[in-house]
């Protein structure tokens, strides 16, 4: 019952399972799912060893557990084509925990496009992105627009200024995150020292 109301889609023509993590998590996660072997050194791993271990020490019964599953609340909300996606989520984030300035530019870039496109470009660009500068998108954002704008910038306000860069220079997204991208091969040569001159 927990498996088909709350982790899979069973009706679903194309993902089965509700909660997508990030791809390099991906494998892990579905070995779960598939009840493979799991992989080892990945966060999705680590946590469920840690989860699993915790409710077997303490004898927590399948009852239990799922009351603490009910008492989650989850939001749906559907957009209409007129609706500002990314002003709805800087409204609601503003309230939740924070998120990293990397997490809203990649929110800020990816929100507005349809689904598959969405899938493309973070796969193409953004996972690329993240792994070049070893998940420190924030530092790297950062360093990217001082190239850009002459002056660095506040990493408080390092989400709106990127917004506005991108915004006053009328920078298509495909372009932009071409960019990105190239800089942040660039970028992992400097944190790699990876100049290949010998």
């Amino acid at each position: 019952m927990i498996l088909n109301e709350y982790l899979i889609d069973r009706y679903s023509k194309e993902e089965k399972v509700k909660l997508k993590p990030i791809k390099d998590d991906y494998n892990a996660y579905i070995a779960l799912f598939d009840r493979k072997e799991l992989i080892d050194n990945t966060n999705i791993t680590i946590n469920f060893n840690f989860f699993y271990n915790y409710i077997c020490d303490n004898n927590i019964s399948v009852d239990e557990l799922f009351e603490s599953i009910e008492k989650l609340d989850v939001i749906w909300i559907e957009l209409g084509p007129e609706d500002k996606a990314q002003l709805i989520f800087e409204s609601l984030n503003s309230t939740g925990l924070d998120l990293s300035e990397g997490d809203k530019i990649r929110n800020f870039i990816l929100m507005d496009l349809k689904p598959s496109e969405q899938e493309i470009y973070y796969n193409n660009y953004w996972n690329k992105i993240e792994n070049n500068t070893k998940y420190k998108v924030s530092e790297f954002i950062r360093d990217y627009l001082t190239t850009q704008l002459h002056s660095i910038p506040s990493m408080s306000k390092l989400y709106f200024i990127f917004k506005d860069y991108v915004y006053t220079n009328n920078i298509k997204i495909d372009i932009l995150l071409k960019e990105l991208y190239e800089y942040s091969v660039l970028y992992n040569n400097l944190l790699e020292a990876n100049t290949k001159i010998k």
